[in-house]
């Protein structure tokens, strides 16, 4: 008997056993558990595909483990072995890593991209070029998921906040109502940042007023207590994924 796995013997006193006598049980576990022992070089091995996964798409140990949604001291537990990294994780690793580097060998947005670009763009007051650049990355994600579906897990990589709530709530939205167009569930972080704002906002953009904004937002962004444009969307045009809105 494999002497890794403990006992579910009571510890509370003798036992009596056949033929007369007792026995006093060992103190042990009280419940069966089971290892799989874990080979030193089956541990390297995950973590220096772990490593190149990140090396694939030029981040560092730190900012992939960010991506994966894994917090840095944990990530790097993974990486130099002292943590035993879960199978869906290295899966996920991999997966958003390849979807990465062919969005980059293809020229493609990521929602990575939008993020890195709408944060600063605001700051310094140019919300025209932020709504354009929202644009250009989710018509990248729609012919993403049309022609080049190798590159869509891309899209799982968690991004950074904006620094500015209304416009997270515009992207995640965006993102997750062009998953339901294709029929597909949205990344995770999408749908946990797509929250209706107690606050509405409107993001004016040249050439309209607040009340040309709100009559002209799609609904299934709307819904959300954000007001863009339609116009301003550009391929993600009032009807084109005129959806319900998801939750």
């Amino acid at each position: 008997m494999d002497l890794d796995v403990a006992s579910t013997l009571s510890t509370s006193g003798p036992e009596t056993v056949p033929g007369g006598g007792s026995v006093t049980p060992s103190r042990v576990s009280p419940r069966w558990t089971s290892r799989i022992p874990v080979a030193v070089n089956d541990v390297t091995e995950v973590a220096q595909r772990l490593d190149a996964a990140a090396r694939q798409v030029g981040l560092s140990g730190t900012d992939f483990g960010a991506v994966l949604g894994v917090s840095a001291a944990r990530f790097r537990g993974f990486l130099d072995g002292g943590l035993e990294t879960p199978a869906h994780l290295l899966l996920r690793a991999e997966r958003v890593s390849a979807g990465l580097r062919r969005a980059k060998d293809s020229g493609r947005v990521t929602a990575l991209d939008v993020c890195d670009f709408v944060g600063p763009s605001i700051r310094h007051r140019a919300v025209g070029a932020a709504v354009n650049f929202c644009a250009v990355g989710l018509t990248d994600l729609l012919q993403c998921q049309e022609q080049d579906p190798t590159a869509l897990p891309a899209w799982e990589a968690i991004p950074s906040p904006t620094g500015f709530l209304e416009w997270d709530v515009l992207i995640a939205t965006m993102v997750g109502q062009v998953f339901r167009f294709q029929h597909r569930d949205p990344p995770e972080w999408a749908v946990r940042r797509a929250r209706r704002l107690k606050t509405p906002r409107v993001i004016l953009t040249d050439g309209y007023t607040p009340d040309d904004v709100k009559r002209l937002t799609p609904r299934w962004l709307s819904a959300y207590g954000v007001f863009v444009s339609s116009d301003s969307l550009g391929m993600l045009s009032r009807d084109a994924l005129d959806l319900p809105a998801g939750p």
